[in-house]
């Protein structure tokens, strides 16, 4: 005779009390536990990788974000060097 977990479940529906058993067989309550330990690895395994995808994209944002600085830094002297030379081409010009 294989053994029998019981469940007792109360379940209150429109303000009435539902009473209801739950009967399950020892080796379908062990899949059902062996499924659920396998489906959380699952998930863990599923948020792993999200965060490390997570940590590959930040990494790849400052990348973004350093050459833009470094462009934004080099067109700055461009063009202060720029403004000097029209300055003095258009000042030397004009003596």
């Amino acid at each position: 005779m294989s053994e029998t977990i019981k469940f007792r479940i109360d379940i209150e529906g429109n303000g009435e009390k539902i009473l209801k058993t739950l009967n399950l067989n020892i080796d379908d309550f062990n899949d059902l536990v062996g499924n659920a330990i396998k489906q959380s690895r699952k998930l863990s395994t599923s948020f792993s990788m999200l965060a490390q995808n997570a940590v590959v994209f930040n990494s790849f944002n400052t990348a973004v974000e350093q050459t833009q600085n470094l462009l934004g830094g080099l067109i700055e002297d461009f063009n202060a060097f720029d403004k000097s030379m029209r300055t003095v081409y258009y000042d030397g010009g004009r003596k």
